[in-house]
């Protein structure tokens, strides 16, 4: 013989599953995986790394806008340092060595590539590096021969 369970009970115990469910669900968002957790420090060092932390809006804060004829240079990579997701490369291009600092794209010793420098900061310091720079270009990897 079936069990009678009245309608109110059966939609009280419905509501609670539903609910059960929905709280499951947040506090599964909420906590941060491990790898999600490994990651946080990286990333929080990383936009501490440029000066005034790069914003979805645009380039880091307190970058000099780069003259359009100074923009695109090619050069050979003479040095190199990695530091977190951005790479630090010297390039000797026209008898001068010009550092850039790119966060897309990398390039080994050697190798002849184009950047599009967006813009310029002097006397920049970089802690991860523990070393500052004259001048350093913040750019874009264009290519690499």
């Amino acid at each position: 013989m079936p069990l009678a369970v009245s309608r109110p009970i059966v939609c009280r115990l419905a509501l609670g599953l539903v609910a059960f469910g929905l709280v499951a669900s947040v506090s599964a968002c909420a906590e941060p995986t491990q790898e999600a957790s490994a990651a946080q420090p990286q990333l929080e060092s990383d936009a501490r790394e440029l000066s005034g932390a790069a914003t979805q809006a645009g380039p880091p804060r307190g970058l000099e806008a780069m003259p359009e004829d100074e923009r695109r240079l090619v050069g050979t990579v003479v040095e190199r340092a990695v530091a977190g997701s951005y790479r630090y490369l010297a390039l000797e291009t026209e008898g001068q060595r010009r550092w850039v600092v790119v966060s897309m794209g990398d390039a080994q010793i050697g190798e002849q590539v184009e950047i599009n420098a967006f813009g310029r900061q002097r006397d920049f310091y970089s802690r991860r590096l523990q070393r500052g720079f004259d001048e350093l270009l913040f750019a874009e990897l264009v290519g690499s021969t």
